[in-house]
C-alpha cells in the first residue's frame, strides 16, 4: 500500500517550489535568467563526459527546426575568446548539467502551431513517466517597445508519448497516464490528487508503480 500521506508531507516544498515554475507559465521571464557560463558538462550521444563551462541559449521563432530552438555554447576554461566558444545543439549532444539543474532531448512533441522534431527540455523527473518545462523565447509587445521573454511549458513523456500538460488537459491525460497503477489511478481519478500535486503524483508512480 502506498503510503499517500507520507509522501504529500514530505514532498511539500518541491510542491511549493513547482508552484513557482507553475506561475512562469503566465508571466514569463526574461532571457537572462540563462544567459550566463556556469559550471556543468554535456554528454555526447557516444556517451562521453565533458566538463566545462556552459552557456545555455533559449531559442525561438515559429515554424519546424530540425535540431530544436534550444542549445547550448561550450568554453572549456574561463579566459577562452567568444570566437572559440563551441556551439552544441541536439545533433551533437544528448544532454547537459548547468549546476543543480539536468537537461535532456525530447522528441516528437507540438506547441501551439509549432512540431519539435527534438529540443532540449529541463528535467523535472525521470523514469517511467518524465516530466520535462521546455522554453521557448518570445517577443511581447509593451508600452516600452519589444521585449523577450521566454515560454514556460510543462510536458510529460510515457513510452515515445510526448503531451503537453497543463490545466485543462490535466482531466484527460493523466488517468491514462497512471491507470495501470490502480491505488494511484484512484487518487488521481477521485481528484484527492489534482493538478496541483502533478509532481508527487509522477514521483509516486515511478517509485511504486514501477513494473
Amino acid at each position: 500500500m502506498i503510503n499517500f500521506k507520507h509522501w504529500i508531507t514530505n514532498i511539500y516544498k518541491v510542491s511549493k517550489a513547482l508552484t513557482i515554475i507553475l506561475l512562469t507559465l503566465f508571466i514569463g521571464c526574461h532571457l537572462s535568467v540563462y544567459g550566463q557560463f556556469k559550471k556543468g558538462q554535456y554528454y555526447t550521444h557516444n556517451g562521453e563526459k565533458v566538463e566545462g563551462l556552459l552557456k545555455y541559449v533559449i531559442g525561438g521563432g515559429n515554424g519546424r527546426k530540425t535540431e530544436g530552438h534550444n542549445y547550448i555554447y561550450f568554453k572549456k576554461y574561463k579566459k577562452i575568446k567568444k570566437k572559440d566558444q563551441i556551439k552544441l545543439t541536439t545533433n551533437e549532444i544528448k544532454s547537459f548539467v548547468i549546476e543543480q539543474d539536468s537537461f535532456a532531448i525530447v522528441k516528437n512533441f507540438s506547441i501551439n502551431s509549432t512540431y519539435y522534431q527534438k529540443d532540449f527540455a529541463r528535467v523535472l523527473e525521470s523514469g517511467r513517466i518524465n516530466f520535462y518545462i521546455h522554453n521557448t523565447s518570445m517577443s511581447t509587445h509593451t508600452p516600452n517597445g519589444m521585449m523577450k521573454q521566454t515560454r514556460s511549458v510543462q510536458l510529460i513523456e510515457k513510452n515515445g508519448r510526448v503531451d503537453r500538460l497543463k490545466l485543462k488537459s490535466f482531466k484527460s491525460l493523466m488517468p491514462g497516464y497512471v491507470s495501470d497503477c490502480p491505488e494511484l489511478s484512484e487518487k488521481v481519478n477521485s481528484r484527492k490528487l489534482w493538478y496541483d500535486k502533478v509532481r508527487i503524483i509522477i514521483q509516486v508512480y515511478n517509485q511504486h508503480c514501477e513494473k
